[in-house]
């Protein structure tokens, strides 16, 4: 069974499982940021949660180069006037640098345990396994998508992240995906009547 299907001729759809490279993940310091405001050129540290006056203010930023996964529902990513949505790409990261003592597990068995546990969900629900894959010339290894460790592009660059379209899932790991995303993000739950008033839960006949 195939973990990856390869995109079929010049496809312009950008789909949920697919693989991107490079995305460029920022990262920032709310408390401590790095910005440009109109009045000087020279960046200053300061403290976003109290201090952002102006719409002009850039904020300068730290980047890396990564693997990325797209994460949005596929019907979620066609570009709509009326249905524009953020593009979410989850970070990939190989298993040696995310898992502690992936490097250390050198057999075919030790790994095969490795990747059982990493695929329950209760004891990694904020990551997804994803086997060696290779494209072109590139090969890359064994690696997760850490769910929680995303960022967000606009709906104009859509044309742009299809040109760093590597692979995509296939129909069932995509499944498999879809069904972590479900556990990760709905692990937690309110109680049904937890946003009702007083007098809609009485009307209910509820205490």
């Amino acid at each position: 069974m195939n973990v990856y299907e390869t995109i079929c001729g010049d496809s312009r759809d950008l789909r949920q499982g697919d693989l991107l490279y490079p995305v460029a993940f920022a990262r920032f310091s709310l408390t401590e940021a790095l910005v440009v405001s109109p009045d000087s050129p020279q960046p200053k540290t300061t403290n976003l949660a109290k201090n952002f006056d102006s719409d002009q203010t850039q904020l300068v930023v730290n980047a890396d180069r990564s693997y990325g996964m797209v994460i949005n529902q596929s019907c979620d990513l066609s570009v709509r006037s009326n249905r524009e949505r953020p593009i979410l790409v989850a970070r990939v990261t190989p298993c040696s640098k995310r898992i502690k003592g992936w490097a250390e597990k050198t057999s075919d068995k030790s790994r095969a345990k490795s990747v059982l546990e990493l695929s329950n969900p209760g004891k990694h629900p904020a990551v997804f396994y994803l086997p060696e894959f290779v494209y072109g010339g590139t090969r890359v290894e064994p690696s997760v998508v850490d769910l929680l460790d995303m960022t967000t592009f606009v709906p104009k660059d859509i044309d742009a992240l299809v040109q760093c379209r590597c692979i995509r899932l296939s129909a069932v790991a995509l499944q498999a995906l879809q069904e972590r995303l479900a556990y990760c993000f709905g692990r937690f739950g309110a109680p049904d009547n937890f946003f009702l008033s007083e007098t809609e839960r009485a009307a209910l006949g509820e205490e």
